[in-house]
């Protein structure tokens, strides 16, 4: 087995890399083998493979090795494991063992480096092999190359100073020149301009930079200046070997160390000095070298950016460029030495996150014509800048372009095109070019220094019409891999997705910002810890996140105090509003729980204790109710009153406690986790004690006040079926909308779910009116690309209206979690152990998620039942673009049905989910009969789109949609397919639902498992258990592996409807069945159009508890009898409605496992 592993060598990369492929080869003729290592990681960041040259670099004495082990067999796992770490020397690019961690085992896919200490400035690479359960080797891995900045302190201790350029005013060229009469072998450079830097060597500039490939802008990034600074290495030998000469060529821009705009809320009086600090180390034929640092003979001179900020954009005047200026040979006259500069600047570390990057270059959409001006409309709101042909523009000519993210509308002003400025504040978003001479410009400019969040942008002076070819824009972000895909069958539900990822994607700026448009843009920890976990389902945040975790820490004083925006510049408080603070922990926690990841909560442990103690020591001795906070749940929608600050500030102490509790058992700290356990039961009675009214009820009765207690899982379990029924009631008298802000919101979807209402919460998450995140999408008045500050944006206050914040994004969590049916166990992260149960919505009927990092997970269902609902927007959505279009396509999910009859279909504003739509405020009431004449004996109908077609009662500037539910012929009755794969290592309970069949069979791939109540054939890492009546499901307990599971159903023996005005109302079975499934169920004012079952329908008045209450009674049961009154369906706000009634549908059928 030895002889499979790459044996310690001093070779040439290509004949290493040849060895690794013929193991490959001779390992993969055998089947069910383990795979090569993939994901070759350090520190969290995915490295190149079989490459020369190295992009990512570590200060790190011992930085982490992590990779991805995957296995083509089922129930595997790894056993053991073996690191090969290879330093390449430069002089003759041979790699020698520079440590072997020999077979070491265990399970874990990630370890630290203890091996011999590495060099400074040096480069490595390193192999993973690994074993597997049955200590079968796999094929030994492509070797991921990394490189070392300074390990021990070095540049600190060098010579190199700090320099500025007190004579120039605006961003200086700053240059050095060294003449030699020696060749050049080696070149490595050594670099930090604050705020940001451009670096040319010999005129050309540096823009590589990890990853591998991109386009680097705005480095170095952002920190605590004064705590730590950050530093790039650039290894240039292939570049500049071969020379004699050297010219170091920097432009340094402001960024964030503009102490106007962002001072140190610390240090008010800390310096805003643009700096410079660098080393060129070169190394010569005869084996000596050099040092060229920074000091005071380096030149400086004005440079053509004469203003630019990070708010109000850049100024370029093109008639001060100076040629050749970073070049050998140039002569520079006039310019002038340097400045020592005297700075409180903190330690030099390496930030191991990938870099801010242009990327995807975008056209316009529109351009359209003002009086003065243009307007580039680029079709979506993002980060970024735009580029602009500037060849051939006469000399003085003066180009401004003004970023904004939507047109003028009311309230703001007129529709006419012009563009609103106002949500900015104080930004002036504007980037202005003064042409210089024709022979010296560039094709294209592009502001160096700023970013914009922007949609449109206002050009003024250029001359003639501008075309597409004229202007184009490209992102900015820092560049965070996307964590695989979401995807459903609902449009909406996807572009909501898209919105969120869009605008998270826009606020990873080296640290994850707010908004990226207005004068802000600050790392606000409330923003981030509750986008956590959306954020590292959507993105590989390991190393992004283990930064922003270093400058928590930086600022965390010795009490345990944290602010409330990391670093801590311009805005908010110390100590922070404990919903602020409270991103330290779910950070830490997040990574845990879904990233199966306990190193930072190791590394932060001690830190999250003092974080911890010192928040509890802020309780008053009156207790909770009078916790300290500053902003509560913030931004509710205008009309719904705030819940008091004390109330989620408390909320989110315990929170953090119940997380901290969890993270120590993970890190089995025992004696920890019990005493944070206590410490957590403890406060729970003063919450309670605190906010409990007499009725049962917290606080003001609102929809937080329900959230936020499940959440902490807090509520007596003798009053929990009253206490659901309540809160059901109060989010059905809210008009099944929205009314909480951001840290309600981020509860309130996920305890719905886990609480049997996910029906519900998915018709809250799909609100096409307002409030709601389909209105932000949908409204008429500007139809968003991302996801607003306000549920009111399009009228909101003009100082906060920021149309891309991320702080209302956690739906996304729950989009690809408990909406659709995957479920983490308490104890236990995503990658060992979930629990999904598909296919239980009604208004889906399909949706898959996959992430692809640290290890690869994939869910997917997609059901095909008869009856089959779509909900469509008058317009389309293409990701999270509105699209125009001429139709609706309706079809059925089976191949080959048709569709038999149209059961609902109303264009205008309806409500509901599928099973229970109902009539909004706008109707056709053509609409019925349109669909059908359109669409019955069809197995795909078109349906016109244009409101014009419709007679509804609403104007055409009222967001409209059409809501349709049919029925489909098929042969079976409701079958579900489900696919799976877990990772290695990893286990799931998956319920696979009957839906009341009267006969189910379940397939692996081709292989039938089970039939009627009886295993059939065994299946290797499936054990089926014993079948849930009350859920109407079979649970499989299911290893890791790739799974392709199926059902085939029968229709229920029975389908009985029954109606009742009475007190009670009486669901009976025929002898031998039982209730399997409840179809529909309305306490209210239900319609019965047609009969049994198809006619039956929501009315005006209905208790979304309904389903819920008759399926936690009825099914599993031969008979039952329900009362008819609030106490079981909870309170009904139809105040016009004398006497209530019930409909029920529901289906009986023997029991499967008879």
């Amino acid at each position: 087995r030895r002889s499979n592993m790459a044996a310690p060598c001093r070779l040439n990369v290509c004949d290493c890399f040849f060895n690794f492929i013929v193991a490959a080869l001779l390992i993969s003729s055998v089947s069910s083998q383990p795979m090569a290592a993939s994901q070759i990681r350090c520190e969290g960041n995915i490295l190149a493979v079989n490459k020369e040259e190295c992009s990512f670099a570590t200060d790190n004495q011992h930085p982490s090795f992590s990779w991805t082990a995957e296995h083509t067999q089922r129930n595997a796992h790894q056993s053991a494991f073996r690191i090969i770490l290879y330093h390449k020397s430069s002089a003759n690019e041979s790699l020698t063992v520079h440590w072997d961690s020999g077979k070491v085992a265990g399970r874990e896919m990630i370890t630290t480096y203890d091996g011999p200490p590495l060099r400074s400035l040096a480069t490595y690479s390193f192999t993973v092999a690994w074993w597997d359960h049955e200590n079968v080797p796999a094929p030994v891995s492509a070797p991921g190359c990394f490189t070392t900045g300074f390990l021990y302190g070095e540049w600190e201790m060098s010579n190199a100073e700090w320099i500025t350029a007190r004579s120039v005013a605006g961003a200086p060229y700053i240059r050095k020149e060294f003449v030699s009469s020696k060749v050049i072998t080696s070149v490595e450079v050594v670099i930090s301009g604050l705020g940001y830097y451009r670096l040319y060597m010999n005129g050309n500039e540096i823009t590589e930079g990890y990853p591998e490939g991109s386009v680097v802008a705005l480095r170095p990034g952002w920190t605590q200046y004064e705590v730590r600074v950050a530093y790039q290495v650039f290894h240039l030998s292939k570049r500049l070997a071969g020379q004699k000469s050297i010219v170091a060529g920097v432009i340094l821009g402001l960024g964030w160390r503009n102490s106007h705009d962002y001072p140190n809320q610390d240090k008010p009086d800390s310096g805003d000095e643009r700096l410079l600090k660098m080393t060129v180390m070169l190394a010569f034929e005869d084996k000596t070298t050099l040092n060229i640092s920074t000091d005071d003979t380096w030149l400086v001179h004005p440079s053509p950016i004469i203003a630019d900020t990070i708010w109000d954009g850049e100024t370029y005047n093109a008639s001060m460029e100076v040629p050749s200026w970073n070049e050998v040979g140039f002569k520079p006259i006039g310019w002038k030495a340097a400045d020592i500069a005297v700075a409180d600047i903190g330690s030099m570390y390496l930030p191991y996150i990938p870099n801010m990057v242009f990327w995807e270059k975008e056209e316009p959409k529109t351009i359209y014509s003002l009086k003065d001006s243009q307007v580039v409309d680029f079709g979506s709101n993002v980060a970024g800048v735009c580029f602009f042909r500037v060849k051939d523009l006469s000399p003085g000519t003066v180009l401004t372009l003004h970023h904004a993210e939507v047109p003028l509308h009311p309230p703001y002003g007129p529709t006419n095109g012009s563009l609103y400025y106002d949500n900015l504040r104080a930004a002036k978003a504007t980037d202005t070019y003064i042409a210089g001479s024709p022979k010296l410009s560039e094709d294209y400019h592009h502001p160096s220094f700023t970013y914009h969040g922007f949609r449109y942008v206002e050009v003024k002076g250029f001359p003639g019409s501008l075309k597409s070819g004229d202007i184009y824009r490209m992102r900015i972000s820092s560049a965070l891999r996307e964590n695989g895909k979401f995807n459903s069958s609902d449009p909406l539900v996807n572009a909501i997705q898209s919105a969120v990822v869009n605008g998270q994607e826009s606020n990873f700026m080296s640290v994850p910002t707010d908004c990226p448009q207005r004068s802000e843009r600050l790392g606000w920890m409330g923003d981030s810890g509750l986008s956590a976990d959306s954020m590292v389902m959507n993105f590989d945040m390991q190393s992004f996140h283990d930064n922003f975790l270093k400058l928590i820490n930086d600022e965390m004083y010795n009490r345990g105090s944290i602010p409330d925006v990391v670093p801590f510049y311009r805005g908010g408080n110390r100590p922070a509003d404990p919903s602020w603070s409270a991103a330290f922990p779910q950070i830490l926690w997040v990574h845990w729980k879904l990233l199966n990841n306990t190193k930072p909560a190791e590394m932060y442990f001690t830190s999250l204790q003092k974080y911890i103690t010192y928040m509890v020591s802020k309780i008053p001795p009156d207790g909770l109710a009078k916790y300290f906070g500053y902003y509560g749940d913030w931004c509710p929608p205008p009309h719904i009153p705030k819940v008091p600050i004390s109330f989620t500030s408390a909320f989110s102490l315990l929170f953090n406690i119940k997380q901290t509790a969890e993270l120590s058992q993970a890190l089995n700290k025992t004696a920890e986790y019990e005493n944070y356990t206590k410490l957590f039961s403890q406060l729970s009675e003063d919450f309670n004690k605190a906010f409990v009214n007499s009725n049962g009820t917290y606080i003001d009765g609102s929809q937080v006040s329900y959230a936020l207690p499940l959440a902490l899982d807090i509520v007596p379990s003798k009053e929990k079926s009253a206490f659901l029924k309540n809160f059901t009631s109060r989010i059905q008298s809210d008009g099944v909308h929205v009314t909480s802000g951001i840290i309600g919101v981020k509860f309130l979807l996920p305890v719905l779910s886990a609480n049997g209402y996910n029906d519900l919460a998915v018709e809250i998450a799909t609100q096409k009116d307002y409030p709601g995140w389909g209105f932000m999408l949908l409204n008429t008045l500007e139809p968003s690309t991302s996801i607003w500050e306000l549920w009111n944006s399009f009228n909101g206050s003009a100082g906060m209206d920021s149309r891309n914040h991320h702080m209302f994004s956690s739906v996304s969590g729950w989009f690809r979690k408990e909406m659709i049916g995957l479920h983490l166990v308490p104890g236990a992260s995503l990658f060992s152990s979930v629990e999904l149960k598909p296919g239980l919505l009604q208004d889906l009927v399909e949706a898959s998620t996959r992430l692809d990092h640290p290890h690869k997970f994939e869910y997917s269902w997609k059901q095909f039942p008869r009856r089959v609902c779509f909900k469509l927007p008058e317009k389309p959505l293409k990701g999270n673009v509105l699209l125009e279009r001429e139709e609706y396509i309706i079809s059925c999910p089976s191949k080959g049905s048709v569709i038999e009859e149209v059961v609902f279909a109303s264009f205008g504003t309806p409500q509901g989910i599928c099973g229970h739509l109902r009539y909004g405020e706008c109707h056709a009431p053509s609409t019925l009969h349109r669909v059908r004449d359109l669409c019955v004996g069809r197995e795909e109908c078109r349906v016109p789109v244009d409101h014009k077609y419709w007679d509804t009662s609403c104007s055409g500037s009222v967001n409209q949609w059409l809501y349709a539910e049919v029925i489909c012929t098929q042969k079976w009755y409701h079958n579900i397919h489900v696919n799976i794969t877990i990772p290695m290592g990893g286990s799931a309970k998956l319920h696979l639902p009957a839906y009341g069949s009267s006969s189910m069979s379940v397939f692996d791939g081709d292989k039938l498992l089970w039939k009627d109540g009886a295993t059939v054939e065994k299946s290797a890492g499936i054990s089926i258990e014993e079948w849930e009546s009350k859920l109407d499901s079979l649970p499989l307990h299911l290893q890791s592996g790739h799974y392709e599971l199926r059902t085939e159903t029968l229709d229920p023996m029975h389908v009985l409807c029954e109606h009742s005005a009475d007190d009670t109302i009486a669901l009976t079975c025929p002898p031998g069945t039982l209730l399997r499934r409840v179809m529909f169920a309305s306490y209210g004012t239900p319609w019965i159009d047609d009969g049994c079952p198809h006619g039956y329908s929501v009315g005006e008045c209905h208790s979304v508890t309904s389903k819920q209450v008759v399926e936690e009674v009825c099914v599993g049961e031969s008979k039952c009898l329900l009362e008819l009154n609030s106490r079981v369906f909870g309170f009904l706000s139809c105040s016009t409605v004398k006497l209530y009634s019930m409909a029920v549908v529901y289906a009986c059928s023997t029991q499967l496992n008879k």
